[in-house]
């Protein structure tokens, strides 16, 4: 089968053409472009994921019918980021005693997460906050925990992402560490709480990792059907 060869170039968005006979199969193979780059993406075409690929171009197999017209389908480009991670997760805890007190907790670990046996670059950290809301007899009040109070413990130390460096806390300065870190093992996420007496605590992690090299991009493609104004003779 003969395919019809298609660039879509994300900088410069137009719908794509193919002409095409009733009642026939056509092919259409398609490549995906940005910045002068050809970009490895998931590709689908009215839903339907490439059959084959060849050269880097995704072949896919389409069909007409006896009606006359135009039919529209949608292309999609998809690339998930090499480094992601979207996370909001909770830990129940409280103080029980008739005193406040401070508790150390590390109830999260990255290693969990879709961030294990990546390279983790601070940059990359979009979102880091921990909330603490706190239940006493009397009221309910909820803060966000103080940076010097959290972190990641990547082996003995912790470290903190600020300003696109892994940094660790000397007295009150921090200290710039490393660009990034290997999440090879297990990496604990601190938090430190103070809970007044008899009051229940609900921690909330809120981390979120990109790493920018994802792609999510649609186009067009029109199909139109057109008789061949031919015969054949035998």
């Amino acid at each position: 089968m003969k395919y019809s060869t298609i660039n879509y170039d994300s900088n410069r968005p137009m719908p794509n053409v193919v002409k095409a006979p009733t009642d026939s199969d056509i092919g259409v193979a398609i490549k995906v472009w940005k910045d002068g780059q050809e970009i490895d993406t998931d590709l689908s075409v009215g839903g339907l994921s490439a059959n084959s690929t060849r050269n880097g171009w995704q072949l896919f197999d389409l069909s007409t019918d006896s009606g006359f017209g135009m039919v529209d389908y949608d292309v999609r480009a998809v690339k998930e980021s090499s480094v992601y991670a979207d996370i909001e997760d909770m830990c129940l805890t409280g103080n029980s005693t008739p005193r406040d007190k401070t508790s150390n907790l590390n109830p999260w670990d990255l290693y969990d997460t879709t961030l294990a046996d990546k390279r983790l670059y601070a940059k990359d950290v979009k979102n880091y906050e921990t909330l603490a809301i706190i239940s006493t007899s009397t009221q309910v009040s909820s803060t966000v925990v103080p940076l010097e109070n959290t972190g990641f413990h990547f082996g003995e130390y912790v470290y903190y992402p600020i300003d696109g460096m892994w940094c660790l806390r000397v007295g009150t300065e921090y200290i710039p560490s490393t660009e990034y870190m290997e999440v090879s093992s297990s990496v604990p996420v601190r938090v430190q709480l103070k809970m007044p007496a008899h009051s229940d605590v609900s921690a909330i992690l809120n981390l979120n990792v990109d790493s920018g090299d994802g792609f999510n991009d649609n186009y067009k493609l029109t199909v139109v059907e057109e008789n061949e104004n031919a015969i054949e003779v035998k």
